[in-house]
């Protein structure tokens, strides 16, 4: 006779939530962690897994057991990155076990990874980047594909009440909400149960190595303050520091999407095609068919892009009275002058337009 797919909650257990480093990585969840090429996320991220291991130089100071930390990377040479970094952060390599290389994540490798958990104890195992654990044919902007991978390292991390830490990029588009900006499937932060982001510190804008690990949230506790750290002089040398305080940088503020020059009325699409206009549009005066052909591919309809633009930017037109003439956006608050636009620009005005 077949057996219930369910458990009458009487017979569960309620339990509190494990912390690798709380609130920032849980034990049976996936964490996500996402920054820019240049935010430093592999000295960061190694600096976390070197307090794990050692079982001191958290940011927060506290003292736990030395854990056993599987790393595997994609990018990362063994020998020229993760080893000299590891070397440099004072780890102790007997809790550290490494792997160069991608793997697509099919049945055959998630099985590889669950014996390696046994063998090795894990406590914490990092991926670098997921997107190179994709299996063959799997696309990282579906959701059903991303659900595809995320779903075996969930049930993972919390067969072996362990830790799963995903490292992956941002996009380039510096609009949306500071979640939206991870590459791929919104699927990739559904699964996760705790976010970090990772950037340069927009508290240091002239402190070249300056950077800034951000709790964007989880929903397991109250998320964690954002640690600032500072990167080596060199790619590979020691210099790395985490700093003596927390800081209330918000996920927001480190993709600069806290701004107060869009309204608070604006909402849902409007909202993103302000930020959108704002991004494209505060360096310099810019071609409103060629913004508006870029929206539409972003998914942001002409009609929304327009009205945002009349509330929000001035408007110049170049070439007039020619066969091309062309219409410019330039967002009202940035601080260029007319000086910077287009040759032979005038005012839109209502007799022109």
């Amino acid at each position: 006779m077949p057996q219930s797919l369910v458990t009458p909650a009487s017979e569960t257990e309620s339990k509190e939530v494990d912390w690798l480093w709380k609130p920032y990585i849980p034990r049976a969840f996936v964490t996500v962690s996402a920054g820019p090429k240049w935010a430093g996320k592999t000295w960061a991220h190694l600096a976390i897994a070197t307090g794990l291991a050692n079982g001191y130089g958290l940011p927060d100071g506290d003292t736990q057991d030395p854990l056993n930390i599987g790393w595997i990377s994609s990018e990362d040479p063994i020998e020229y990155v993760l080893r000299p970094r590891l070397d440099s952060l004072g780890a102790d390599l007997s809790r550290f076990f490494l792997r160069y290389g991608a793997l697509g994540l099919d049945t055959g490798i998630i099985k590889r990874i669950e014996q390696t958990i046994k063998d090795r104890d894990l406590d914490l195992l990092v991926l670098d980047p997921l997107m190179s654990f994709l299996p063959s044919g799997k696309r990282s902007i579906s959701s059903e594909d991303m659900r595809a991978v995320l779903d075996p390292l969930g049930e993972i991390a919390y067969k072996h009440h362990m830790g799963v830490l995903v490292i992956t990029h941002i996009s380039k588009q510096p609009y949306g909400e500071a979640l939206d900006r991870i590459s791929g499937s919104g699927q990739i932060t559904a699964q996760a149960r705790s976010v970090l982001l990772a950037d340069k510190d927009p508290d240091k804008p002239t402190e070249e190595r300056a950077r800034i690990l951000v709790h964007a949230g989880t929903n397991l506790a109250r998320p964690g303050k954002a640690w600032p750290y500072t990167l080596p002089d060199e790619t590979i040398g020691e210099g790395f520091e985490w700093g003596e305080e927390s800081s209330d940088t918000s996920a927001d503020r480190l993709f600069g999407l806290d701004k107060e020059d869009v309204s608070d009325d604006l909402k849902g699409a409007s909202a993103t095609a302000a930020k959108f206009l704002r991004a494209e549009c505060s360096k310099d005066w810019s071609a409103a068919e060629d913004i508006k052909v870029k929206a539409e591919q972003m998914g942001i309809s002409k009609r929304t892009i327009e009205r945002i633009a009349g509330k929000y930017c001035n408007r110049r037109r170049a070439g007039v009275g020619t066969t091309k003439q062309r219409v410019y956006w330039r967002w009202a608050d940035s601080d260029n002058t007319d000086e910077s636009a287009p040759n032979n620009v005038v005012p839109i005005t209502s007799s022109n337009s």
